[in-house]
């Protein structure tokens, strides 16, 4: 693979996906180890190989969500598990309104999504908890694992600006399309 660092170890994928998108991790550095010079960022994913796939794609909708705007910076602070799910840490500066909207959908597609798919494996996964802690696991992965039991792990309250006015949209988050659905007419909490 070629690469724009000489000598640079691509190691993982965790590396790879800062060589690929270095525009989303702007304080990316080569450091020094043992195997040869990798890189570095605030940002470098700490999840699971089950979660490569979520993670890879929300920074290429981020990307493509940027491509273009000018004078617009993204910076990925964090790839994270938190509370058993994916937390994308983006901070935005002088995006447009669409640019803007698109980047928030991307990291919430992947947050949602993590509660479906074993941050292990990748296989699909149950929101579970064990002795308080809680994990998104496969059977095969589940060593303990209790399923939560709540119907509406996928349901999202959101509050958005459109225009001039804020409105907030009840939707829940549906699987095999990757997307969210509409739960509900937005309600305009201007009016």
């Amino acid at each position: 693979m070629t690469t724009r660092y000489p000598g640079l170890v691509l190691a993982d994928w965790r590396t790879r996906l800062l060589h690929d998108h270095p525009a989303l991790f702007p304080d990316l550095r080569v450091v020094a180890t043992g195997l040869g010079p990798t890189l570095v960022s605030v940002g470098w994913p700490s999840v699971g190989e089950g979660w490569r796939a979520l993670v890879e794609r929300a920074c290429a909708r981020i990307a493509d969500a940027c491509a273009g705007v000018p004078a617009a910076e993204v910076a990925i602070l964090g790839i994270e598990e938190k509370w058993g799910t994916l937390r994308l840490t983006v901070s935005t500066l002088d995006l447009c309104e669409t640019a803007s909207a698109a980047v928030d959908l991307a990291v919430d597609l992947a947050e949602a999504r993590s509660l479906h798919v074993c941050e292990t494996c990748g296989a699909p996964g149950r929101f579970s908890v064990k002795h308080g802690w809680y994990a998104t696991v496969c059977a095969a992965h589940a060593d303990g694992y209790l399923p939560v039991r709540s119907r509406d792990l996928d349901l999202q309250v959101t509050t958005m600006i459109v225009g001039d006015r804020t409105v907030r949209m009840a939707r829940r988050y549906e699987v095999r399309s990757d997307r969210f659905i509409a739960l509900e007419p937005p309600i305009d909490e201007d009016s």
